[in-house]
């Protein structure tokens, strides 16, 4: 949490290592595709023939479906395969983020803050705001006002 207040914080996203073989004709079609997802190839490679293989690496994000509309465009004549890369920087870290509006102080279950225990509760407090003897102190207080109730 203080790192992405920090701004130190970084989104990182799959990416896949791939390999795009098809015809001549349609390589600018691959080419531009690959550009479009945010990914990257070397030169293509035409040892002959009329295959080109573009290799290169690509978001697993953008690359979801990209084997059906190879399929499509080259009417099953092309090849696409793709291995895992690792994570690397998100490409659209900032879309991603505004999307989600994720608020990691409101999310209970996975709070990026001290937790402080007692007895019957637990209390989340934004780091440095709440000692512990002011935790425990709150603690107390809701005890108390427990054990009126129930008198």
């Amino acid at each position: 949490m203080m790192t992405k207040q920090q701004g130190s914080a970084q989104l990182l996203e799959p990416w896949y290592q791939f390999r795009l073989m098809v015809t001549q004709d349609q390589v600018g079609r691959a080419m531009n595709d690959i550009q479009r997802m945010s990914g990257e190839f070397e030169t293509p490679d035409n040892t002959g023939g009329t295959v080109v293989t573009l290799t290169g690496s690509a978001p697993v994000a953008e690359m979801q479906g990209y084997a059906q509309t190879v399929n499509a465009y080259t009417h099953g004549q092309g090849e696409l395969e793709c291995v895992v890369d690792g994570y690397r920087p998100c490409h659209n870290a900032d879309e991603v983020i505004t999307d989600k509006d994720y608020n990691p102080v409101a999310d209970l279950e996975n709070t990026p803050d001290s937790v402080f225990l007692c007895a019957w509760c637990w209390l989340p407090s934004e780091v440095g705001s709440v000692t512990s003897n002011g935790a425990l102190s709150l603690c107390e207080k809701l005890e108390s006002e427990r054990i009126l109730k129930r008198a």
